[in-house]
């Protein structure tokens, strides 16, 4: 896997950086500063896991907000619309893995 793709955003006080990508996957890390938040999303070609690595955050969904720690994961639908937002005194970090929905799948 090469970890050293030099593709990296920044939004919001989250950095965004591409890890690996195929032909329908890609992995990415993003950390956020405290306070920092990503915009709301909501994907209809794609479905994501999230696994935290550092921090505390919440992930704001349609239904429910869920604070997430160090160790948790979390699985968002196609569709389903989400945002991220630091709620700890440190930086909030996790890999979200995305996977591109083919047709008749």
């Amino acid at each position: 896997m090469n970890t050293q793709l030099n593709l990296a955003k920044k939004s919001n006080q989250a950095n965004w950086v591409k890890v690996d990508e195929g032909p329908i996957d890609q992995i990415n890390r993003i950390q956020m500063d405290p306070g920092a938040q990503t915009r709301f999303k909501c994907h209809w070609d794609r479905k994501k896991h999230i696994f935290v690595i550092k921090g505390q955050g919440w992930a704001k969904l349609p239904q429910t907000n869920l604070l997430l720690s160090a160790g948790d994961s979390l699985d968002i639908e196609v569709g389903e619309s989400h945002q991220f937002e630091n709620a700890g005194p440190g930086k909030f970090e996790f890999v979200e893995i995305e996977r591109m929905i083919l047709p008749n799948e």
